[in-house]
């Protein structure tokens, strides 16, 4: 019987200090819950917005092209940057609940990846910037193109795309 007395009470305080260590925990818990559902709607909002935004945008540059052969938006590029909004945000949420955890190492390496994403979206921005650049320069070289005399538009050729090129 003094088995079973003791035994019992080494449950009975494993079980207590369990649910004192829960009942301490519990707020980290909640509060880091919250803070993945804050993210959660924040990064649908945004993710919405920013669906909208490149919708009016590609509205706006097919009415800027009066009459000409319209530029859109791929509508796969539409949901491929909303898609990375939406996980960015969630990524800084996320990042957030872990610190609120507790969990230190996950939390320092979380914290690493989102300093890093502003170097990663000014890559981002420069390469786009890049890329109109370059079609900016193809619009202009192929509108001067016909002017020329046809030995400088064959010096001026293979600075633009194939599919740029004037028909000689």
């Amino acid at each position: 019987m003094e088995v079973y007395e003791s035994v019992s009470s080494a449950l009975q305080n494993a079980v207590s200090q369990v649910a004192s260590r829960i009942a301490e925990y519990l707020p980290n818990l909640l509060g880091a819950l919250g803070l993945l559902l804050l993210g959660w709607l924040v990064a649908w909002l945004l993710r919405g917005l920013a669906v909208k935004a490149m919708h009016i945008l590609e509205l706006l540059l097919h009415r800027l092209s009066r009459g000409q052969v319209a530029r859109t938006i791929p509508s796969g590029s539409v949901e491929i940057v909303a898609g990375i909004l939406f996980w960015v945000v969630i990524l800084f949420f996320a990042a957030a609940a872990t610190h609120v955890l507790g969990l230190g190492a996950f939390s320092s390496w979380l914290q690493s990846l989102v300093t890093y994403l502003p170097t990663l979206m000014a890559a981002a921005l420069i390469i786009i910037v890049g890329v109109l650049l370059a079609g900016l320069a193809r619009d202009l070289t192929v509108a001067a193109l016909p002017t020329f005399p046809e030995h400088q538009r064959v010096l001026l050729g293979p600075g633009v795309p194939d599919r740029a090129r004037v028909a000689e």
